[in-house]
């Protein structure tokens, strides 16, 4: 009986290369236009995760506790393990460096809670935000037949997250009280609100779109993509086109809607096989497949070029290619000895835990 291997979808896997890249892109400083023009790759991300959870779980039937489960163990526990070595590491080089540790003990926590800490954590807690709250989509979406109500459904959605934005900022009065209290207290309110609450209900809106793409015609994805267009440049009219990186935290519509643009485009261009085929490569499956840990390593690598750059060539040091290409070469190379390891190890624990050893033969010389 055959094995059934599921078979991998060659446009989502460029899809997600080019998210992650460009998410390293964006941490190497480039100049402001790269910087900008990179700025759809979060929206791609989640819009990818959404459609990924549609195609996988759509004919299944889960608990969903231990989904849940398996989600944490995925996302949340491997950023922690990273969190680990990242501090251990980076003790060790203080050590041998002779430097005051790098991180206060507040940054090492907040780290693991990933709201803030080192920075960068911050996308593994809204993935697990979307993840959890998927399986209500998809439920959503399977109920609502019509794409027009789904996606009237969505704009409803985002008119509360907005209304929510509006009053969060309103609460000035409300959270001085709470600080008279307790100023912990009011730090975990704020916290809730701006680091869960408007995290997930913001990625989670641009994950339901993409868990409705794969019914979506060409037509139908093109006429988005000029909708989301039209609202990028209306807004960006209105806000004197300023850049749109500074409607990310939280995410707002500015922000949200040219990287819907740009996500569906690149999705209708890779329909091309002129395009597909351009990028439909091992190193682009790798990116792909490893892309969590190829994420994770290439903290280390924007570490040492903040810490160190002044001991680093010039080339690396002062330039954002050669940045660029320092991070995310050796992010790609460490994540490639780390999939080999797992690998090796796997294949170890397959044989058995107590490898059989096999009797020495008479003629042996040993």
């Amino acid at each position: 009986m055959k094995a059934n291997i599921k078979r991998r979808e060659p446009k989502t896997d460029i899809l997600r290369a080019i998210a992650i890249t460009c998410i390293i892109l964006g941490h190497s400083k480039p100049n402001s236009i790269i910087l900008e023009i990179r700025n759809f790759n979060v929206v791609l991300m989640m819009l990818l995760l959404g459609n990924s959870f549609y195609l996988s779980s759509q004919k299944k039937n889960f608990s969903y506790l231990d989904y849940v489960k398996k989600r944490f163990q995925r996302l949340v526990v491997p950023a922690w393990m990273f969190l680990t070595f990242f501090f251990c590491f980076f003790y060790l080089v203080s050590v041998i460096a002779e430097d005051k540790y790098y991180f206060s003990f507040s940054k090492i926590i907040t780290s693991y809670s990933l709201t803030s800490g080192i920075g960068y954590v911050w996308i593994i807690k809204v993935s697990f935000l979307v993840a959890i709250l998927s399986p209500f989509i998809l439920k959503l979406s399977n109920k609502v037949k019509s794409n027009f109500w789904y996606y009237l459904l969505l704009v409803a959605g985002y008119g509360v997250y907005a209304l929510l934005l509006f009053i969060h900022d309103q609460l000035h009065g409300f959270y001085s009280a709470l600080n008279n209290i307790n100023h912990y207290l009011d730090g975990a309110v704020r916290t809730l609100f701006t680091e869960f609450i408007f995290y997930g209900l913001s990625y989670s809106l641009i994950a339901a779109f993409g868990v409705r793409l794969s019914r979506l015609s060409r037509r139908e994805i093109a006429g988005a993509c000029l909708l989301f267009l039209g609202i990028f440049l209306l807004l960006g009219y209105q806000n004197n086109h300023l850049a749109v990186q500074a409607f990310k935290y939280p995410p707002q519509l500015y922000y949200i809607s040219y990287g819907v643009f740009v996500s569906l485009l690149l999705y209708q261009l890779l329909d091309y096989s002129v395009f597909k085929n351009l990028f439909n490569n091992q190193l682009v499956l790798f990116l792909s497949k490893t892309s969590a840990w190829v994420y994770f390593w290439h903290i280390v690598f924007v570490y040492v070029l903040s810490l160190f750059r002044k001991s680093l060539p010039v080339v690396i040091a002062e330039t954002s290619l050669g940045r660029f290409l320092f991070i995310m070469i050796s992010a790609v190379v460490v994540a490639f000895i780390h999939q080999r390891l797992k690998a090796g190890f796997k294949t170890y624990d397959n044989k058995g835990d107590i490898p059989v050893i096999p009797p020495i033969s008479q003629t042996s010389h040993v």
